[in-house]
């Protein structure tokens, strides 16, 4: 499932790193993402992937809560690298 990231959202590039498979060269970034809770951001699992412009971000972790208070979500995510 994907969940498209409109304008406004806090995505914050935190590491980045090549790969070198055969003769390819592959980038791949970890990256901070911020988002407003709403009722469908609470389904947000890892099998999910977020989608901001033609950047496809899959999630690392479990979102979790900014200080515990229901207002914004951070989501760790990976880029570059998508299995399918």
């Amino acid at each position: 499932m994907f969940l498209d990231l409109s304008p406004g959202r806090l995505i914050e590039p935190l590491t980045g790193r090549e790969l070198l498979t055969g003769s390819q060269t592959l980038a791949e970034g970890t990256t901070r993402i911020r988002i407003f809770w709403s009722r469908r951001s609470e389904r947000i699992n890892a099998k999910w992937r977020l989608r901001h412009g033609n950047t496809v971000y899959n999630i690392a972790g479990p979102p979790m809560h900014i200080e515990m208070a229901r207002r914004v979500i951070e989501i760790m995510a990976t880029s570059g690298v998508n299995a399918g």
